[in-house]
């Protein structure tokens, strides 16, 4: 029995729940089963496969939901005591401590998935990188996004067998994609990704403020988080209240229209101390939905969307001021960057 343990999987939003989830459905079968420690209970529910999703949470885990780690602690021991076969995976570092505390007291191995924004934080000293390095060095195996996460375990030292896990979309989730109308010569751009510092939105809106007077180009980031005051700060001091909108968090439905909707997917994200971009999800979707990308050589970026992005150097708000008007301008370019991004795709990111 697989049981896979983790703090981040839906209703919650967000990329690794996406990832998550879709693993789940796609590589779990019946009798494997979910333990989600999350910040409010919710009903077990189960998977079409016949995999089981079980909540654990405690009266605190509103306030840190890692807090629900310890009542997921104990329900796990109890599955992996009562079971020879149980397979721990944990769906990220933190649910990894739950498997390194298990491990020694079930004799069962475990494995962990990984991202990049946690294992740049480990580079960082302190006892806290050295505590959660261990979670590392005691998995039998490591989940990787792709070439660059597994750099980034090997410059912490970390060398374990290691399983490429990329994110891939499952196309008939998705609704068929629209035909784009041409009623005015607006080119529509869009960026979606959770309002936090290495996402780059502050760069984008300083490329944007860089754009000469006559470019008919609006755009819209969606997303939500703490760097939503300081955008709409900086927005409103470069006087882009005309050219750019800020949404917060939408339905699937709300952002399928903004995809269907726009003519550029924008994915200006830094690799910083704060964080760095292991894949994006959003990635994928753009491809999908038939938009070009236009993306910065930061994290894996450069991994998922290689030979069909326009790719620029992070942090250049010029050069991506530059990149936003030759796409924008060039609508066999547009069309080309849509024809790689579609094959790439399909031959690599479908379930």
């Amino acid at each position: 029995m697989k049981l896979l343990l983790t703090i981040d999987f839906p209703p919650e939003y967000g990329g690794m729940q996406k990832y998550l989830a879709a693993i789940v459905k796609h590589t779990f079968a019946p009798g494997d089963r979910v333990l989600a420690g999350a910040a409010r209970s919710h009903h077990q529910w189960q998977f079409e496969t016949g995999a089981v999703v079980e909540y654990v949470s405690t009266p605190l885990s509103l306030f840190n939901k890692k807090l629900s780690l310890i009542p997921l602690l104990i329900r796990a021991y109890c599955l992996a005591a009562g079971s020879p076969e149980v397979e721990l995976e944990c769906g990220n570092i933190w649910a990894g401590c739950v498997g390194r505390l298990l491990s020694p007291a079930t004799r069962r191995p475990y494995r962990v998935f990984t991202y990049a924004t946690e294992l740049v934080a480990l580079r960082r000293p302190g006892l806290k990188s050295l505590l959660l390095k261990q979670v590392l060095i005691g998995a039998h195996s490591i989940y990787v996004l792709g070439e660059y996460t597994r750099k980034l375990l090997l410059e912490l030292g970390i060398d374990k067998p290691l399983h490429v896990c990329p994110p891939r979309l499952d196309t008939s989730e998705f609704p068929k994609v629209a035909t784009r109308s041409a009623d005015d010569n607006t080119i529509r751009l869009l960026c979606v990704g959770r309002l936090v510092k290495h996402k780059g939105h502050s760069l984008l809106i300083d490329a944007l403020a860089k754009l000469p007077s006559d470019a008919t180009i609006s755009t819209i980031i969606a997303g939500e988080g703490p760097e939503r005051k300081l955008l709409e700060r900086q927005r409103s001091d470069l006087h882009l209240e005309d050219r750019l909108r800020l949404f917060g968090r939408l339905t699937n439905a709300q952002l399928t229209e903004l995809y269907q909707s726009s003519d550029i997917f924008v994915f200006p994200s830094l690799e910083a101390a704060q964080g760095a971009e292991g894949f994006g999800i959003v990635l994928l979707e753009a491809m999908y939905y038939r938009l070009p990308i236009i993306a910065s050589r930061a994290g894996g970026i450069v991994e998922v969307v290689e030979g069909c992005a326009e790719l620029v150097l992070p942090g250049d708000a010029d050069a991506l001021c530059d990149a936003l008007l030759r796409v924008c301008r060039d609508p066999g370019l547009r069309r080309r960057m849509i024809e790689n991004g579609t094959r790439r795709l399909y031959e690599r990111y479908v379930w």
